[in-house]
């Protein structure tokens, strides 16, 4: 899923969809796609125990190095993968992020 992608099944242009993102204090498109993938990530790892590999590519990620990068960026630049992907962990995460850009 990219950005355009997601524009275009919430039926608007990508300008617009950053523009209103950015006006409502959410994260850009691209953040979001990020945390969306960190999220699932995060539940596949809590349901199964798989292997970096299949966390990656199942989440959307192109490999462990991608997840790895985003949940650095993300979560915590001391990330230590898989440990760090649990769903309480990564939703905590993202409220903190909320609260950033609403504040």
């Amino acid at each position: 899923l990219s950005a355009d992608d997601l524009a275009q099944l919430v039926g608007v242009s990508r300008r617009t969809l950053s523009r209103n993102a950015s006006e409502t204090g959410w994260p850009t498109p691209e953040e979001l796609i990020e945390w969306g993938r960190l999220l699932r990530a995060s539940m596949t790892r809590w349901r199964e125990s798989a292997s970096l590999v299949a966390l990656a590519h199942a989440s959307g990620f192109t490999a462990p190095p991608a997840l790895h990068s985003a949940a650095a960026r993300l979560l915590d630049e001391d990330v230590v993968l898989p440990g760090a992907l649990t769903p309480l962990g990564v939703s905590a995460a993202l409220r903190r992020r909320l609260a950033e850009l609403g504040s």
